[in-house]
């Protein structure tokens, strides 16, 4: 089985979302398109971390995952209260 690509899944999607356009497409069509849309995220942040070292996904509540910078991200835990330095 060969692994899934940044450019092939760009390429399938371009694809289906033709078909999609056009009104021809099947209902397991339509899962694979969405799979394929939240794969494309995926990938480019792997490629990404590959390149960098890292990638960053937001994923929140009634939106769709989407990759951030990671010059741009930081990360804070909260303290709890029983915490003492």
């Amino acid at each position: 089985m060969k692994k899934l690509t940044l450019e092939k899944a760009q390429e399938l999607l371009e694809f289906l979302k033709g078909k999609a356009a056009n009104g021809d497409i099947t209902m397991s069509q339509e899962n694979y398109l969405q799979a394929l849309e939240l794969a494309l995220t995926l990938l480019d942040a792997q490629e990404e971390a590959e390149q960098f070292g890292s990638a960053f996904i937001l994923c929140r509540a009634s939106e769709a995952p989407h990759k951030l910078s990671p010059d741009k991200v930081r990360l804070v835990w909260p303290r709890s209260a029983q915490e003492t330095l």
